[in-house]
């Protein structure tokens, strides 16, 4: 593969050498080693990077010595100036371009002396164009911003090609040279003599916007009236730190800004990791803490009100396509009536009877393993090694019953291996659909995805995760689609970020496609349906099981009605599994016509107040199909999303995780 140069060399006593190298680009979350021209295509779209004046190896600028910006801007002539070329044709949609600059390892000049220039060629005429972050047509190699879509690297210049352009065609010439003030001398001799510095030009390509790079902050205040979170013991606060690309401690009172989208988070650590816990907790704000030393993350979602008089069909004032706002009011937990008669108190912020200022919600889907049996019939369950945490794979292959009794056990029999408090001040259980509700409304508020401005149009609907290997916090870097593109992580600006509640990397994950998750929502007690004509051991075969209590019947694992009949005709029931857990851990339906007849038993639940919503798949539960499963999975196309239900008998699927709840009971 050849490699292209740029080459500034000193004469007589100065020898200092600049190289340009290369080219990578990217392009719909791609990244490859370029060539002389580099041509990506994807369906109607095609975005090529062409190096001109690029012939052989290097080429040669002569007269390295410092000199004055007047005479950088002019350096004419291929030996001193690196000419390229961007065309597209983006037939449908838009596609944003990067050009930015990483310095070669070997680089041993100052960044603080190097000036960097960018034109745009036309007709022969350039104009100066300016860098992202300060506006101005020359930087210092040190001056310019941090790239946010790769590694590390330098923002020259961002564009957005609009969609429907047949022919877009643009050259740009890239300078750059010594600072005229570099003129240190020391010994009588010049102190960067001998020096080198060393850039590729690179240009990444996406059907994303471009956005300024991302600025440092770890310090938050939060401006509305969200309460409070309540911190079960064990948690830690944390804000994210781009620098360190870690979570870091913070005080609670400044980890959170809900008119920013940045939703209050917090961990749990193992008990002897790369520090102790006690060392976390007792740590000082900004103390980094590994992800391998977490074991559990969570988002609060605080009290909230809803206006629900412009949903259904009236879309929030949107349409069905593109939904517009749901209108959310933070509330105190003492405040049980609505504001008024066009809002409802979201029915997740009551908990058996118990009011409840906000719920911690588990930041992804259920991951690890249970280690010393494979099914959960009670709250004993050992789950030391059941996590919550992002790129890794879903806890799947399980019943509901045995969800809901893992869940459960977190609290009840492994509460020392997250550092929970072993007494009732606070309650774990699996996500119930109207929690769901809570978060998808939050979400579809100002507060969340939909209020960021960093997300326009389509792209205000939460991006897939399209992990067929239920990679938790996986995004496709775009909403509901028949893409299959490679997946980014979480913690990848903006493209990762925006498969969050929040577009932000402080909301909640996989909560369109990725795995299918099992809520606590059922239909009149119903268990599930008959295993049809199959034997047990069939049915072992069919699911990949070796157990008996999860197959033979194609159910939940509770005792209850199951849909079919005997070979005497009779009605069915499964009767041994697990008995129903009190109510408060379920949302119970009595109708199986969700869309028209739910009597206000589905209010907040994300389902007929939202049925439809970003074309997301709406189903109900009946007695044959008695379970909710809830955001689609990784091989939904448009159907995926936050408003996306689905009926099943709740079996143990491949395809179906979970998702952990934890309410403060003070």
């Amino acid at each position: 593969m050849k490699k292209k140069r740029m080459i500034l060399v000193g004469s007589i006593l100065i020898a200092l050498l600049f190289i340009t190298v290369g080219v990578t680009y990217a392009f719909y979350i791609y990244r490859g080693q370029g060539q002389k021209e580099n041509t990506v295509k994807t369906g109607s779209l095609t975005f090529v990077y062409d190096e001109q004046r690029a012939e052989g190896n290097q080429v040669t600028l002569t007269n390295a010595f410092p000199m004055t910006d007047d005479q950088g801007k002019v350096q004419t002539g291929e030996n001193n100036v690196f000419e390229f070329q961007i065309t597209a044709t983006t037939k449908g949609a838009p596609i944003s371009y990067e050009i930015y600059l990483t310095k070669e390892e070997s680089s041993t000049l100052s960044e603080q002396v190097v000036k960097t220039y960018l034109t745009k060629v036309t007709d022969n005429s350039e104009t100066a164009v300016v860098d992202t972050r300060n506006q101005r047509e020359i930087n210092l190699y040190s001056e310019l911003g941090d790239t946010t879509l790769v590694a590390q690297g330098k923002t020259l210049y961002q564009e957005t090609i609009p969609a429907s352009q047949a022919t877009y065609n643009q050259t740009f010439r890239y300078r750059m040279w010594i600072d005229e003030d570099a003129s240190q001398m020391q010994d009588g001799e010049w102190i960067y003599n001998g020096k080198s510095f060393s850039v590729k030009v690179n240009v990444y390509a996406s059907n994303e916007e471009m956005r300024a790079p991302l600025e440092e902050v770890l310090v938050y205040e939060d401006t509305t009236t969200a309460n409070v979170p309540e911190l079960a013991e064990g948690m830690i606060p944390v804000v994210y730190s781009i620098t360190k690309h870690a979570w870091v401690k913070q005080d609670l009172e400044k980890s959170y800004a809900y008119q920013e989208q940045v939703w209050a988070n917090a961990v749990t650590v193992v008990e002897n990791g790369t520090n102790t816990r006690e060392y976390y907790q007792n740590a000082p704000a900004e103390t980094v803490i590994p992800m391998e030393d977490i074991n559990t993350m969570w988002v609060w979602v605080p009290r909230y009100e809803y206006q629900y008089t412009n949903l259904g069909d009236q879309y929030a004032g949107g349409t069905k396509e593109q939904p517009g706002e749901i209108s959310i009011n933070f509330i105190s937990k003492e405040t049980t009536s609505p504001s008024s008669s066009e809002y409802k108190v979201h029915p997740a912020f009551t908990f058996g009877g118990t009011e409840l200022s906000g719920i911690w919600v588990g930041k992804f889907e259920t991951t690890g393993t249970l280690p010393s049996q494979n099914y959960c019939r009670d709250e004993s369950c050992n789950v030391s090694t059941v996590t919550i945490k992002p790129g890794v794979t879903s806890l799947r292959n399980q019943q509901v019953a045995s969800l809901f009794y893992m869940t459960r056990s977190m609290q009840t029999n492994n509460a020392s291996t997250y550092g929970f408090a072993s007494d009732n001040s606070y309650n774990i259980h699996m996500a119930k659909n109207s929690e769901w509700g809570a978060v998808a409304y939050l979400s579809q508020s100002r507060y969340g995805k939909y209020g960021n401005p960093d997300y326009e149009g389509v792209n205000k609907e939460i991006y897939q995760n399209k992990s067929s290997s239920f990679i938790t916090g996986s995004s496709n870097g775009t909403p509901s689609t028949e893409s299959t593109n490679p997946q980014v992580s979480y913690d990848t600006p903006y493209s990762g970020y925006g498969a969050s509640t929040t577009g932000t990397i402080y909301g909640i994950y996989d909560m369109s496609g990725g795995s299918w998750e099992y809520v606590m929502g059922n239909y009149n007690r119903y268990s599930g349906y008959t295993a049809r004509s199959y034997t047990i051991e069939e049915a072992k075969t069919i699911l990949g099981r070796t157990d008996n209590q999860a197959i033979g019947i194609w159910n939940s694992g509770f005792n209850g009605p199951v849909y079919g009949k005997d070979s005497d005709g009779s009605e069915m029931s499964w009767t041994t599994g697990v008995e129903f857990p009190e109510e408060k851990y379920f949302d119970l339906y009595t109708t199986s016509n969700g869309t028209t007849a739910c009597n206000g038993a589905c209010d907040g639940h994300a389902l007929t107040e939202t049925a439809g919503w970003y074309g997301d798949y709406a189903g109900f539960v009946n007695a044959a199909i008695p379970w909710f499963s809830r955001g689609g999975n990784w091989s939904y196309t448009t159907s995926a999303g936050v408003f996306c239900s689905f009926s099943t008998s709740g079996y143990a699927g491949g395809s179906s995780a979970s998702r952990a709840v934890l309410v403060p009971m003070i």
